[in-house]
Order: C-alpha cells, then sequence, then structure tokens
C-alpha cells in the first residue's frame, strides 16, 4: 500500500524503518535543531533530513514532500530525471571503519562536500538499499554536524546507523568520534531497547557484537580483544539487572 503525499501535506510521522517500508510512507528523520552547527556548516538552508530506502527516496523527491531537496544515495541506479542535486556512493554494509570495502574517508569528504555545496538544499534525503543502517549512519552524522538532534535514530529498532559512515562523516566534518564516544551511543541503544521495547538478550546480543567489535585489523591482540568481548557481555548484564530491577 502506498500512500501519495503533496507538497502542502506535512511529512510523515516518524516510524520504524521496516513499518515505513511495507506501508511506503518515508521516515522523516529529524527537523529538531538542538545546537549549533558544526564549523563549516553554517549558514546552510536545511530544515530537516530524510533516511529511507531508494523507494522511500524516490517517494520523497517525486511526492513533492522533500521541499528543495538534495539527495546522497549508496546506489547508481537514480534516474537523472528525479531533478535535484545527487551524490551517488558505493560502499559495503560493513560497520568495521577498517574495513577497506566500508566507507572510506574520501567518501565521507564527498558527502560533507556535496552539503556545503548545496546550501539552498532545504531537504537532505539520505538512502541505502533497505534505509536502516548505511543511510542511518551518514543521516546521524549529518544531523550532529547540522545541529540537529539524531536521538530517534538511536531509539528505532529498525535504524541500526552504521559506525563507518557516522566515524567518516563525522571526521570529515571536523568532529572526532572516540571509541567510548561510538560505544555509548550504542550502549544507549541496547539500554532504551531493553527497558522501553523489552528486547531480549539474544537479540541485543546478535545486532550490537558486530558493532562492538569492529577492531579486528586495528592491531589487538587476543588478550585485547577477550577484553572488548568481556566488556561487552558486562554491559549486557548491567543492562538486564536494572531491567529485571525496574520491573520488580
Amino acid at each position: 500500500m502506498s500512500r501519495a503525499v503533496t507538497r502542502a501535506q506535512e511529512p510523515p510521522p516518524l516510524v520504524g524503518g521496516g513499518r515505513a517500508m511495507e506501508l511506503g510512507i518515508f521516515e522523516t528523520l529529524l527537523d529538531q535543531r538542538v545546537a549549533a552547527p558544526a564549523p563549516g556548516f553554517e549558514g546552510l538552508s536545511v530544515e530537516r533530513v530524510y533516511v529511507g530506502s531508494h523507494s522511500d527516496a524516490v517517494e520523497a523527491i517525486e511526492g513533492g514532500y522533500a521541499e528543495s531537496p538534495a539527495l546522497i544515495a549508496v546506489w547508481d541506479g537514480y534516474e537523472a530525471g528525479l531533478g535535484c542535486p545527487m551524490l551517488c556512493l558505493d560502499f559495503w554494509d560493513s560497520s568495521d571503519p577498517t574495513d577497506p570495502d566500508a566507507m572510506s574517508a574520501e567518501e565521507g569528504r564527498r558527502v560533507c562536500e556535496f552539503v556545503k555545496a548545496h546550501a539552498e538544499a532545504r531537504t537532505l534525503v539520505v538512502s541505502c538499499e533497505c534505509g536502516i543502517s548505511r543511510s542511518a549512519g551518514m543521516a546521524s552524522a549529518l544531523c550532529r554536524l547540522l545541529g540537529f538532534d539524531d536521538g530517534p535514530l538511536w531509539r528505532d529498532w529498525w535504524k541500526w546507523p552504521n559506525r563507518a559512515c557516522l566515524e567518516r562523516v563525522l571526521r570529515a566534518g571536523g568532529v572526532a568520534l572516540t571509541d567510548e564516544e561510538a560505544m555509548a551511543l550504542y550502549e544507549g541503544s541496547m539500554r532504551y531497547f531493553a527497558a522501553e521495547l523489552n528486547v531480549n538478550r539474544e537479540s541485543l546480543q546478535s545486532q550490537y557484537f558486530k558493532v562492538w567489535l569492529p577492531w579486528r585489523e586495528r592491531g589487538l591482540d587476543e588478550e585485547e580483544l577477550w577484553e572488548l568481548e568481556e566488556r561487552f557481555d558486562k554491559v549486557l548484564d548491567g543492562i538486564f539487572k536494572e531491567k529485571e530491577g525496574s520491573d520488580a
């Protein structure tokens, strides 16, 4: 089922990415400014950022509710007839910033330069194949650089921001993200999903272990990797002890 959207309509409300794809409704990501833009991102006209799948992006632009859009896509299959500035990228959905097939530092730089070059754009449309990971990682970074609240991305079970994308775009924008800061973001999501959405331990472990240990090529020895794995287990232990206490 699809929903026709005209330019006069308000953007659709936040919904989970999976449900958004089922209904043909493009998820709205963030139009609430909570901080000043990072240096170099001042004076842009961006009012909102949308994130979704490729079909969502087409619907948002052709449907007219992505006002004055600029499109950033992990795909090269868009038609030029969409009639808006486009940046098409090509990289795998790997969360490990050291993976040569993940988003590169050069691609992160291209994203930032594209946004700055299209200062007149009022809507940034960010898409990848499913609208779940790579687009969410880039969108989270862009929201932080532009001063928008990216919190709903980290509280949506259907949006798992790709760490490599988050890190590459932030660094290209002049904002460093340490390992501790990155882990704190993912830990915050885990706590929210356990407490508010009743997600079980097995699901959290399956989803987050791959982003918790992305350092296989960073020169860590077996003991250091084991320590990271132990830390992950301790975080999960703490989350579910807190949950048991609040449920009691």
